[in-house]
């Protein structure tokens, strides 16, 4: 369970955060080489909410409808509908440690940009031992379970930390515009998914294959990223016209 599970998760992680981490690494490195710590934060600050643009949606659709994305991915065969619900449940509880895994593929490139490799190092050190220590007392409370909500605690702490000590390294980190874009972002994906699965609708009435399962769960999909992009519209989320500009351009 927790290995198919992982697998899911990776995708958005892959796609999106890997991509413009590395995006980001090479455009702070030119500025850290003209002392432009200016801007350098501009650079981080655009390249981290883009990030949490795409992953926060994929993190939030992975919560309500973890079962639906399993079933279509896995359910052939052997594969059960008590594996689909075990590896749902293992999911959700990486959803939100996607979250931290994404911010920690951005940030790192600015220390990387700034030749300091030892601090990401030792934060690094000290989450796997966190992580380590909660696995005993999730695993009794939660099953296996337990073990995809460790590994997502640690990486929301790995990002956090990374995030607290980069204004030591002189880069300008604008702590308050972080947290009302993300406490925007995350409203709006939030909105968008709690109306698509309480007012969920099929396009394919009775589509139980793999086609059927398809077709209704990318016009889940359709209506909460229109209903998202909306919400983020109308909450001037900055990053969300720079993202339809990139698309399009």
């Amino acid at each position: 369970y927790l290995n198919y599970s992982f697998r899911l998760m990776h995708f958005p992680l892959g796609v999106f955060a890997v991509a413009l981490g590395t995006v980001a690494l090479t455009k702070a490195s030119e500025q850290v080489a003209r002392n432009d710590m200016e801007g350098l934060a501009g650079t981080f600050l655009e390249a981290f909410n883009l990030n949490m643009l795409l992953i926060i949606p994929s993190a939030v659709f992975f919560v309500f409808l973890a079962d639906d994305f399993v079933g279509l991915a896995y359910r052939y065969g052997k594969f059960s509908q008590l594996d689909t619900d075990n590896t749902a449940r293992a999911l959700i509880h990486y959803s939100y440690g996607l979250i931290g895994f994404a911010g920690v593929r951005v940030i790192v490139p600015v220390y990387y940009a700034l030749t300091d490799s030892k601090l990401p190092m030792k934060i690094s050190i000290l989450v796997v031992a966190v992580n380590i220590a909660l696995y005993w007392p999730l695993v009794k409370l939660m099953d296996f379970a337990g073990l995809a909500a460790a590994t997502s605690i640690a990486g929301l702490l790995n990002a956090g930390l990374l995030l607290w000590f980069l204004p030591s390294r002189g880069v300008p980190v604008p702590f308050a515009r972080l947290a009302v874009d993300f406490c925007k972002i995350t409203a709006a994906a939030i909105v968008a998914f709690v109306f698509v699965s309480t007012w969920r609708f099929d396009i394919w009435p009775g589509g139980h294959g793999l086609a059927g399962r398809l077709v209704n769960l990318t016009g889940l999909l359709v209506a909460a990223g229109i209903l998202y992009g909306l919400l983020c519209y109308l909450g001037r989320v900055k990053e969300l016209r720079v993202l339809i500009d990139r698309v399009l351009g």
